[in-house]
Formats: structure tokens, C-alpha cells, sequence
């Protein structure tokens, strides 16, 4: 067995050990597991010395019972809304991290805004928003009560306004997690909604969809759904 010593730029991060014929796959997957599964297999880059350790290749670890191994990461997306699965945020890190596994790196989203609230927005940015429209709609509808509530987004209501089983065939049950959305939702039983996601499934594929969605046809099993698109990637 070979101890590994994990550095990053920071500090010492983790030490593990593993065979000394092992493939930098596994290193990685070791890595992972004794982080927490906080740092992902797909997010990782090895040096042992010089040269960069692949994930395909045999650790040369140089006849060496202890090595220092230093670790950069790549970037995951900027918000990651998560199906909870357990009480203990490590259960959902642990879901995200094997459904992630089959990345060779990380997927990277981007997000472009638009003119309304986006997902992920911080409370701060939230209530400016609200502000201000609030002060636009009673300027416009004097003597009207104009207050709104900002009310964050969970799973519940994620289940709620965007019912993925009929815009892409998949239970919600069948979703790890939300790498980006972007969605409006009028909630009030008879208003229309409309959403573009990429959403990361339990077999560890990729599902980017977008869709206009009549709230009211809900009672005929959303027959009325207008889905422009759907693609599923491996990679």
C-alpha cells in the first residue's frame, strides 16, 4: 500500500491510501470517498511531481511507500439545486457525486440572465427586484395593495410548477440534480408556465429541456404541454 498525501494550493486536504498498481481512476474515486464526496471525481486534477496523473494510466508512484500528490479543481456549475434524499446534506452530495462518476470532467452550464428573477439569485438581488417592480405596479394601479412575497425555491414546489414526467418522461424521483433553470411560473391554477433546465439523472445522464407549460391542463395530464425541446447527453 502507498500513502498519498492530497495538497491543493491552500492546504493539505486529505491523506489516503491505495495499491501500488492502482489506476488514477481509482485514486480519484479514493479521493473522493475520503473528502466526504465533496471533491468530485469529474472536478479533479492530479500532478505527482511533474506530470499529470489520467485516469486511465497506472499510478507511477516510483517504488515510494509515501508521495505528495497536488490537486487543482475544475469548476461545477455555480448553483446546484439538489433532490433531497435523506435528512444529512452528505447523502445528497454522496448521490450527486456517483451520478457524476461517469464524467470524464466536469460539466460546466452556462447561464445567461434575463429580465426577471433567476435562479440561484441572492436574497439581496431578490428583494431590489421586488422593490422595485412593487413601486412600477403601484405607480401604475394607485390605491391597490401591491405587496409581494418572495418565496424561495424548494422541491416541493420545483415538483409542482414544472412536471418533468410529461415535458421529458422522467419521474422527479429519477433527478439528482438542477445544474440551471430558468423558469417562470404564474401559480395561479389556470396561468402558464415555462422552464429551460439542465438536469442531471440517476444513471448519470444529462437532460437539457425547455417547454411552455399551460398550468390548468394539469387535469388532463398536461395535455396541452408545448415541448420545443429535449436532448440527452452522455457527456
Amino acid at each position: 500500500m502507498v500513502l498519498v498525501r492530497v495538497h491543493t494550493l491552500e492546504d493539505e486536504l486529505c491523506s489516503v491510501e491505495v495499491e501500488a498498481g492502482c489506476m488514477g481512476r481509482q485514486l480519484k474515486e479514493t479521493i473522493e470517498e475520503a473528502t466526504n464526496w465533496v471533491e468530485l471525481v469529474c472536478t479533479q486534477c492530479l500532478a505527482l511531481g511533474v506530470s499529470a496523473i489520467r485516469d486511465d494510466q497506472v499510478v507511477d508512484f516510483n517504488g515510494e511507500e509515501t508521495v505528495f500528490v497536488m490537486m487543482t479543481r475544475q469548476p461545477l456549475p455555480a448553483k446546484i439545486f439538489y433532490r433531497p434524499v435523506g435528512e444529512a446534506k452528505e447523502t445528497q452530495q454522496k448521490a450527486l457525486a456517483l451520478a457524476m462518476r461517469r464524467f470524464a470532467s466536469s460539466p460546466v452550464v452556462l447561464e445567461v440572465p434575463w429580465h426577471g428573477l433567476v435562479f440561484g439569485t441572492g436574497q439581496e438581488e431578490v428583494e431590489a427586484i421586488y422593490s422595485e417592480q412593487t413601486e412600477r405596479l403601484r405607480q401604475e394601479n394607485p390605491g391597490k395593495d401591491m405587496n409581494f412575497e418572495h418565496r424561495a425555491l424548494d422541491w416541493e414546489r420545483f415538483e409542482c410548477c414544472l412536471p418533468w414526467k410529461y415535458v421529458a418522461g422522467v419521474a422527479t424521483d429519477d433527478i439528482i440534480a438542477v445544474l440551471a433553470l430558468q423558469s417562470t411560473c404564474m401559480l395561479i391554477g389556470d396561468g402558464h408556465s415555462s422552464a429551460a433546465a439542465v438536469l442531471l439523472l440517476k444513471d448519470g445522464r444529462l437532460l437539457a429541456a425547455t417547454a411552455f407549460i399551460d398550468e390548468a391542463s394539469g387535469l388532463v395530464n398536461y395535455g396541452s404541454i408545448i415541448v420545443s425541446a429535449t436532448f440527452y447527453a452522455d457527456t
